[in-house]
């Protein structure tokens, strides 16, 4: 009941709003996915490799090999 009625309190606030605040509202908005795109853009670690700390790239730590002895297990 609660959130049905928190709904309707705020559909009723927005409802109350004049035209120029919605319009700076979509200013803002686009302003702010236009700094998300451009920001994940440049910086995405699924495009090109990714940097580290210092711009090196990121390498993935190898792991020490398992050598199995004759009987299969850890020598």
């Amino acid at each position: 009941m609660v959130p049905l009625l928190s709904i309707a309190f705020c559909g009723y606030l927005l409802y109350g709003l004049p035209a120029p605040t919605y319009l700076m509202f979509a200013c803002w908005l686009a302003a702010a996915l236009a700094v998300y795109v451009l920001y994940s853009r440049h910086h995405s670690r699924l495009q090109g490799e990714p940097l580290g700390g210092e711009g090196q790239p990121v390498r993935a730590q190898e792991k020490p090999a398992v050598r199995l002895g004759p009987t299969g297990a850890h020598s």
